[in-house]
């Protein structure tokens, strides 16, 4: 398998917060205003605000997809799926960035491949 890589981080590449004591938290300090801690709470709400409707979106998604197989962009989604192993929602769009990598990869390599050999360009890819 030549990539295995998607534009959309994985949990591994999320910043993970430092230990309570440490002040390398970026805005952390070990004696924050009240006014910077209440701001730090303002954001982490409106982040699980963000995720959750995300996660809402997905779901009322699947739930269309489900409800409604016979319409045509509902009935591309589920061969998508089908194709790549794609069990959930939240991985369409992840799996759609990996095989948009690859195919550009692939044309890249098969590019290199044209200029090595002199190969002309009016030659398909199943000739290269």
């Amino acid at each position: 398998e030549l990539c295995r890589r998607s534009v959309v981080p994985s949990d591994n590449d999320l910043p993970r917060p430092p230990a309570a004591n440490s002040s390398s938290y970026p805005g952390m300090t070990a004696h924050m205003s009240d006014e910077q801690a209440l701001r730090a709470v303002r954001d982490l709400v409106e982040l699980e605000k963000s995720v959750m409707a995300r996660e809402d979106l997905y779901r009322n998604a699947e739930e269309v997809v489900q409800n409604s197989p016979d319409l045509f962009v509902n009935r591309v989604v589920l061969h998508f799926r089908y194709l790549f192993g794609v069990r959930h929602m939240e991985g369409v769009f992840p799996k759609m960035n990996e095989v948009y990598l690859f195919t550009n990869e692939m044309n890249a390599f098969l590019r290199e491949l044209r200029a090595m050999f002199g190969i002309r360009e009016g030659v398909t890819k199943q000739g290269v």
